[in-house]
């Protein structure tokens, strides 16, 4: 490949890991407290808004079902 194509290529896998960043770090925490809310567990909603890994990992197993 030329240097434009891998240059191409960084760009596009930067911006696909970027994409994955902002999905588990901004998207799932904000899906995991709507859910905790919506089951009336507030003590929870508040720790995954607060402690946001705690909020990916909660948002991940609602996306899945567990």
């Amino acid at each position: 490949m030329s240097k434009n194509e891998d240059d191409f290529w960084v760009v596009i896998g930067g911006a696909f890991w970027y994409a994955v960043y902002i999905f588990l770090g901004m998207v799932m925490p904000i899906y995991a407290v709507f859910k905790d809310y919506q089951a009336g567990k507030i003590i929870w909603a508040s720790i995954d808004f607060i402690i946001f890994p705690i909020g990916s990992i909660r948002g991940l197993m609602y996306l899945f079902g567990f």
